[in-house]
């Protein structure tokens, strides 16, 4: 004879295999997502590679001929000489328009009369297409290093400065009211309530940035710089090394690829409680 205790003792083992079997499930998922990230685009090139072969075309060469050209330029003999600066100036640029989005977007944010001072100037400033001030940038920093830093930091500013202040302003004031009634210090409501509230949307714009600061990278290296994966390809452009020039569009996909794929991870670990919290854990 079963007691009430032993029923609401197999009702609650069945439970817990229930949400077990839920959480199982997204994993599973994942990993068939994860496996066709590679199968298709490995299709994908099987495909080219096949349908170039015996190409005759001089814009569009046969996939072997450009993986070797591929092979001849950057395993590994341009990796000090143009991957090293093109990531480097790519790093301090992304790394300067974050950090100035987040400070400006923050102070605006949290100040109603900062924001509505300058927001047109923002509104103004990040309809400009980064590539229209290129001519200023020269003029002011000459043709250089600074010159394709600046116009990265100028491209990069303005997704992150946005949406940190859409996700300060989206904090529920209830919580902003809860801590100051718990007297907490206004350094302490920033770092314990306003900051993680609005980390989704830091990392959100942090992330648009990070496509356009590649783009930017490469506009400059083609305009003014001696080095470069930019320079690389506008180089071999102008010397008709159709094989090259593909090589190196292959090789800033890749590095486009990877960036994000290392973005994507840092994300994950860094707003894991957030992704814990909408159900989309990994």
């Amino acid at each position: 004879m079963t007691t009430p205790s032993d029923g609401s003792s197999t009702a609650m083992i069945r439970i817990r295999s229930l949400k077990r079997s839920k959480q199982r499930r997204p994993s599973g998922e994942n990993r068939r997502w994860r496996s066709l990230e590679i199968v298709v685009p490995v299709l994908l090139v099987a495909v080219i590679w096949i349908a170039s072969l015996g190409s005759e075309t001089f814009f569009l060469p046969s996939m072997p001929r450009i993986m070797e050209a591929f092979a001849d330029a950057w395993l590994f003999d341009r990796v000090p000489t143009d991957i090293a600066p093109s990531l480097g100036r790519l790093a301090l640029g992304f790394a300067i328009g974050v950090l100035l989005g987040a400070i400006l977007g923050y102070l605006f944010g949290l100040s109603d009369a900062l924001y509505r001072m300058y927001s047109p100037v923002v509104e103004f400033c990040r309809g400009l297409p980064a590539p229209a001030v290129l001519p200023v940038l020269m003029v002011v920093f000459g043709i250089g290093v600074q010159t394709q830093v600046a116009l990265i930091v100028f491209g990069t500013i303005w997704p992150v400065l946005i949406s940190v202040v859409g996700g300060v302003r989206s904090i529920d004031a209830t919580n902003i009211d809860t801590a100051r009634s718990l007297r907490l210090s206004r350094l302490d409501r920033f770092f314990s309530i306003i900051v993680p509230a609005s980390a989704p949307q830091l990392f959100a714009g942090m992330k648009t940035s990070l496509s356009l600061g590649i783009i930017l990278m490469v506009i400059s290296e083609m305009v003014g710089s001696s080095d470069g994966i930019g320079y690389f390809v506008i180089q071999a452009q102008r010397q008709f090394d159709m094989p090259a020039m593909w090589a190196g569009i292959i090789l800033l996909g890749m590095v486009g690829y990877v960036l994000n794929a290392v973005f994507d991870l840092i994300e994950s670990r860094v707003l894991s409680w957030y992704h814990a919290s909408k159900g989309r854990a990994s």
